[in-house]
Order: C-alpha cells, then structure tokens, then sequence
C-alpha cells in the first residue's frame, strides 16, 4: 500500500501527524506533497503518483480531493491499466435522486455513487470538466488543481 497525500502547503495537509504514526503502525509507505514544497515532496500529487505508478506495480488506485486532480489520476490510471476508483463530490439537494442536482453522466451521484469505478468513470464526459451549480446549471471546473 502506498499513501500519496498532497496540499498547497504544510499548513494544509490534513491528519499529518496521524497518517505518520498509522503509516509506522500498518507499515504502508506514506508520500507527501506539497505545491510549494514546504514539506514533502515539492510537486502536485499527480505528478508524484505518475512518478511512482512508473516505478511499481499497483492493482489498484483510489482518490478523493479536488476533481481535476483526480481527473488526472484516473487518466494515469487508464495510461497503466490500473483499476481506480474516484470519489465524487456534487451538490446533493435532496440526496434521494429526484431533483437531479447531482447528475453527472448517466449517474446521480447521490443515489449511484459517491465513489465510481473506471467503466462508470468512462461514461462520464462531464468528469474533470463540468459541474452543477446551486441553480443546478452546468459551469466549468475550476482547473486550479
């Protein structure tokens, strides 16, 4: 098991010093990164994911964070042939499936989901790009990340 977990900076990362004891504890292999490489590694996590799906064999990836990172993610994983799963987040009004406020592809994300598999994921156009608004009006993703 590999653990990669990433922020803008140190003062972001979540659950630091948690994940360091428990990484010890279950012996799993813990990378962080930071943009601004105040600790960690200095890069994005896709890039450091890239990085080590490179230098190793995994079965399989899972993610969660901001969409366009893990659009990245799940486009590494379709580059190496590894099996993903992403966890979506969307507007849920209702959280039953009715109004509709989370659709994304054929899925509510509320009802379907949160976390989709790669053939789910590849029958999502809007994934990585699009999102709904409160309104309910499909706008960009902001591609900071």
């Amino acid at each position: 098991v590999t653990l990669i977990t990433g922020a803008r900076t140190a003062n972001e990362l979540l659950f630091k010093d948690w994940l360091i004891a428990d990484s010890k504890e279950h012996q799993f292999k813990l990378i962080f990164a930071t943009d601004d490489g105040t600790y960690g590694e200095k890069n994005q996590v896709p890039k450091v994911a890239e990085t080590v799906l490179k230098n190793g064999h995994f079965d399989a990836i899972y993610t969660c964070g901001p969409e366009p990172m893990m659009k990245k993610i799940y486009d590494l994983a379709m580059e190496t042939r590894c099996h993903i799963q992403v966890s979506l987040e969307r507007v849920f009004k209702c959280g039953v499936g009715i109004c509709a406020a989370c659709v994304i592809g054929p899925y509510l994300v509320c009802h379907d989901g949160p976390v989709f598999s790669e053939a789910e994921l590849s029958g999502m156009p809007e994934f990585g790009h699009t999102r709904r608004d409160l309104s309910g009006k499909k706008v960009p993703l902001n591609a900071a990340h």
